[in-house]
């Protein structure tokens, strides 16, 4: 295991990967904060509902519906 770790690092691949692990990481806890703070959203969570009965009943797309939301979301951020 060790005589891995040191050949990866001699080609650099330890690093390399490393650094995408960490890009990959810090990708994804930006992702998961946003998730989060948007489903968590009063606004969001009380229009959601609504917004879910007319993309079933085809009265909006899922892209308006979509848009709907996020905009109503991006309207109450300082």
């Amino acid at each position: 295991m060790l005589e891995y770790e040191e050949y990866t690092k001699r080609n650099n691949y330890f690093y390399a990967n490393r650094n995408e692990q960490t890009e990959v990481m810090m990708n994804d806890t930006i992702s998961e904060f946003l998730s989060n703070s948007f489903y968590n959203d009063t606004a969001v969570k009380s229009m959601k509902p609504g917004i879910e009965k007319l993309l079933k009943e085809e009265k909006i797309t899922s892209y308006k519906a979509a848009v709907i939301l996020i905009d109503k979301y991006l309207k109450r951020q300082p």
